[in-house]
């Protein structure tokens, strides 16, 4: 039989991917310690921020963050909480470029994908190991958006779908519809420059 404490369940959640730019390549010129040192004090200051706006926070892969808005607690302003906290952390990187430029003589910049939709959210995995989790096509489309930020040179990219949820609070630029790998059809894309309220 199924046990059903492994089950997911569908809902309507906002999936944020957020990647440090180039890290492989800085990571290089430090020592072990030093890069620990300097992702650990990243990692803390942009989970602080994905909290403070109700977001849980899946998973970290190395210096990514996987996070997302309405689950397992709903939110009606769910795309509204996950740009809030995009633009949150792309600000606050300025606060954390001295020690990182101190160390590595580069400036820190992230990349950070976000859209809506639906999921399978849960405890995911085997009798001996689960994590809460989401999975789905939405999950995957956050990821290939926060991939696009690096060659079409943004910072904060999101679906149509999530700017429908905050069209009357930013201000875009918008890239129309866009191809995107693993997707049959183009996805309309807008990067979140600032908050217009």
């Amino acid at each position: 039989p199924i046990n059903t404490q492994l089950m997911g369940r569908r809902v309507n959640i906002t999936v944020l991917f957020s990647d440090i730019r180039g890290f492989t390549s800085l990571s290089e010129k430090l020592d072990p310690e030093e890069v620990v040192e300097l992702l650990n004090m990243y990692l803390t200051a942009m989970t602080e921020i994905i909290f403070r706006y109700g977001g849980t926070v899946d998973k970290f892969e190395g210096d990514g963050i996987l996070a997302f808005f309405g689950a397992p607690k709903p939110y009606e302003d769910q795309g509204e909480r996950a740009v809030r906290t995009a633009i949150e952390m792309r600000d606050r990187l300025s606060e954390l470029q001295e020690v990182w430029k101190e160390k590595t003589d580069v400036l820190l910049r992230i990349g950070v994908g976000i859209h809506s939709g639906e999921v399978m959210v849960g405890n995911i995995g085997s009798r001996h190991r689960m994590d809460y989790t989401v999975i789905g096509d939405t999950v995957n489309l956050a990821a290939r958006l926060q991939d696009l930020t690096k060659t079409l040179d943004a910072a904060i990219l999101i679906s149509g779908t999530t700017r429908s949820m905050v069209a009357h609070m930013c201000h875009f630029r918008e890239f129309g519809p866009v191809e995107v790998r693993g997707r049959q059809q183009a996805v309309e894309i807008c990067e979140v420059l600032d908050l217009s309220d």
